[in-house]
């Protein structure tokens, strides 16, 4: 396969525009930096120590602006080379990573074994025949009920199931908790 022209892949997006033109607008940039400061250093009085400190530190501050700016477009190159050069060390062998579907690594089966019950019991079928010993079902414990309850002023309603009398805006009974029609 022969090498694309650089006119196609700026066509296709593989080429990019972008760190050329931050190239060229660092160079501006800082151009206008420098001009800006030996004016503001040409004013005279207080403005000279201001201007020598843009002129350096501005000059810094771009200059990282612009790099960090440029440094995606370097990871994107980068990772595109990588990638080329993974296809062309498996080419024949299996489809590269992104085309395979993830899947789960296996667990191990000694896993299993932290789940199993301290009592002897009868060998086991597998890591999957686990069942948990069974505890006595007990019966729900009823709200220890206090008679029915009087509202402390206005209209009142009475619980349906538990008999206590309720204020009228109360959306649940006070003394069993079911919600009130």
């Amino acid at each position: 396969m022969q090498e694309e022209s650089d006119f196609v892949k700026f066509l296709k997006f593989e080429k990019m525009v972008a760190p050329i033109l931050l190239q060229v607008l660092f160079w501006i940039t800082l151009a206008a930096n420098i001009i800006f400061s030996i004016l503001l250093m040409a004013n005279g009085g207080g403005n000279v120590l201001l201007g020598l400190l843009l002129l350096i530190f501005g000059s810094l501050a771009i200059r990282v602006f612009y790099e960090m700016a440029v440094l995606f477009f370097r990871m994107n190159e980068s990772l595109t080379e990588i990638e080329m050069n993974t296809h062309s060390s498996r080419q024949g062998h299996t489809p590269p990573p992104a085309s395979r579907p993830w899947t789960p690594p296996p667990q191990p089966r000694a896993q299993a074994q932290l789940y199993r019950p301290a009592t002897p019991q009868a060998p086991a079928q597998g890591p999957t025949s686990y069942t948990p010993p069974q505890r006595p079902a007990q019966p729900p414990q009823p709200i220890p009920s206090q008679g029915p309850t009087q509202p402390s002023a206005g209209a009142s309603k009475r619980c349906k199931f538990c008999g206590s009398v309720v204020g009228a805006d109360v959306l649940f009974c006070t003394n069993c908790g079911k919600r009130l029609e």
